[in-house]
C-alpha cells in the first residue's frame, strides 16, 4: 500500500524562494586559520626589552665597589701575622696580596667587601676562574685565616710577644748562672733585670707571674700547656697579663694574654707559648728548623683572596648561589621556550613569554661571562 506523504504548509511566500549562498562556507573556511602576529611591533617590543634586561642585569650582577679599606693600606702596605711568626699577609696599595707560610709565598689579587647583602654578589666575578680564598676580619685590626689570628706590626698583641720574648731571654741568662729557671719574678729582679713592662691595654707598668710546680714526671707538658690548661695557683686571666709556668727549675713555659683576657694564639690554632727546657729554647729552635727547611718559593697561582668585613659566611654562600642560580635561570629560559612553541602551534602569540626567555637567556650568558671574568 502506498504511503502518503502530506506536502508541507508554507506559511508565507518568501520561504519558497532559494536561499542565499552567503550562508553556505566551505570546508576549508572551516578551520580557522590565525591572524599573523605584527613583525613590525614584534620587532619594536623585543628591541624594548634590552635596556631592561641591561638594567637588570646591572642591578643583578654589578660588582660594588669596595667598602672599607685596610688602615695601613694608605702607606702602601700593611702585613699581619700570627704571633709565632709562622704565617704572614701582606697586602699593597696596588690590590695584591702576598700569604707567606714557613718562608713559601703565595701571590694574587684581593678584594675587601662589606656588610651590604649586595656585596655578596661581588663574589661571582671571575669565581669560576680563580680560586677563592676567604679572610675575615675578627675585629678592626685583626684578620682571621682559617683558624688562625693575624694582627699587625703594631698591633698590642704583637708588642706583648715582644715582652714573652724577652722575658726567655731573662730566664734563659739566670738558668745559666744557676743551673735551674726562675721560680719568682723577684730572683730575676736581684740579677738587676728588668722585669717590668708596660702593658699595651692598660698603659700601666706590669709584671710578669711565676708559678712554680712538682710533679712526677714531665710527659705532655708541652701539650697541656698549649692546650691552654693552667697550673694551680695562677692569676684570673686579664688583657696584658704575663704568666710563667716553671716545672721543678728545669723548664718553663711563657704564656701571655689578649685584649680580650684570653690567651694569645699560634698558627695551628693551639694557644702561642715559648717553651725553655734544659737551658734550651725549643720554641725559637722549632721556628728556626721551620724557616730552614722551607724551599722558599713565590707561587703566582690565579687566586683571588676576599677580605670579608662582618660577613663570615659569604664563602659558605658561593658555591649554593654557583649551582642554584644557574640552573634556576636554565629551567627559565626552557621553560619559557617551550611555553612560547606550545602557544605558537596553537595560534596564540604571547610577548610576555618571549620576553621571559630572552631576558632569562641574557641573563644566563651574562652569569657565566661574569664568572670566567678575568679580574
Amino acid at each position: 500500500k502506498a504511503i502518503m506523504h502530506r506536502k508541507p504548509k508554507i506559511a508565507k511566500k518568501e520561504e519558497t524562494k532559494a536561499p542565499s549562498k552567503d550562508i553556505w562556507i566551505t570546508q576549508e573556511e572551516l578551520v580557522k586559520i590565525p591572524k599573523p602576529a605584527s613583525t613590525s611591533n614584534l620587532k619594536w617590543w623585543l628591541l624594548s626589552i634590552i635596556p631592561i634586561a641591561i638594567l637588570s642585569f646591572i642591578t643583578v650582577f654589578h660588582f660594588p665597589s669596595i667598602n672599607g679599606t685596610v688602615d695601613a693600606t694608605s702607606k702602601g702596605r700593611s702585613v699581619y701575622s700570627s704571633l709565632d711568626g709562622r704565617k704572614k699577609v701582606v697586602l699593597t696599595s696596588d690590590g695584591l696580596l702576598t700569604y707567606v707560610l714557613d718562608g713559601n709565598s703565595t701571590v694574587g689579587s684581593y678584594k675587601i667587601l662589606g656588610n651590604a647583602p649586595q656585596d655578596m654578589f661581588a663574589l661571582l666575578v671571575g669565581h669560576l676562574r680563580r680560586q677563592n680564598r676567604f679572610i675575615d676580619f675578627k675585629k678592626t685590626d685583626i684578620l682571621g685565616f682559617g683558624d688562625t689570628l693575624l694582627y699587625p706590626e703594631d698591633s698590642p698583641e704583637q708588642e706583648m710577644t715582644g715582652y714573652m720574648w724577652r722575658y726567655a731571654k731573662l730566664a734563659q741568662l739566670f738558668r745559666n748562672e744557676t743551673r735551674k729557671y726562675p721560680d719568682d719574678v723577684r730572683r730575676l729582679a736581684e740579677k738587676n733585670s728588668q722585669t717590668t713592662y708596660i702593658n699595651p691595654f692598660n698603659k700601666k707598668r706590669d709584671e710578669a707571674v711565676i708559678v712554680y710546680a712538682l710533679g712526677s714526671n714531665d710527659i705532655g707538658l708541652p701539650h697541656r700547656i698549649g692546650q691552654g690548661e693552667s697550673y694551680k695557683g695562677q692569676p684570673e686571666p686579664r688583657p696584658g697579663l704575663i704568666v710563667c709556668n716553671n716545672f721543678e727549675g728545669s723548664r718553663f713555659f711563657i704564656r701571655g694574654y689578649d685584649r680580650d683576657g684570653k690567651l694569645l694564639t699560634s698558627s695551628d690554632n693551639g694557644c702561642f707559648f715559648i717553651e725553655l727546657s734544659y737551658g734550651e729554647n725549643l720554641t725559637e729552635e722549632r721556628l728556626k728548623e721551620m724557616e730552614r727547611k722551607s724551599e722558599h718559593t713565590t707561587s703566582r697561582e690565579n687566586v683571588r683572596f676576599i677580605l670579608l668585613r662582618g660577613q663570615s659566611d659569604f664563602g659558605k654562600y658561593l658555591p649554593t648561589l654557583d649551582a642554584l642560580v644557574p640552573t634556576l635561570l636554565a629551567f627559565l629560559v626552557i621553560g619559557s621556550a617551550m611555553i612560547w612553541r606550545y602557544r605558537a602551534k596553537k595560534g596564540v602569540g604571547s610577548f610576555k613569554v618571549a620576553s621571559v626567555f630572552v631576558l632569562g637567556t641574557f641573563l644566563l650568558i651574562g652569569w657565566y661571562l661574569l664568572a670566567f671574568l678575568d679580574v
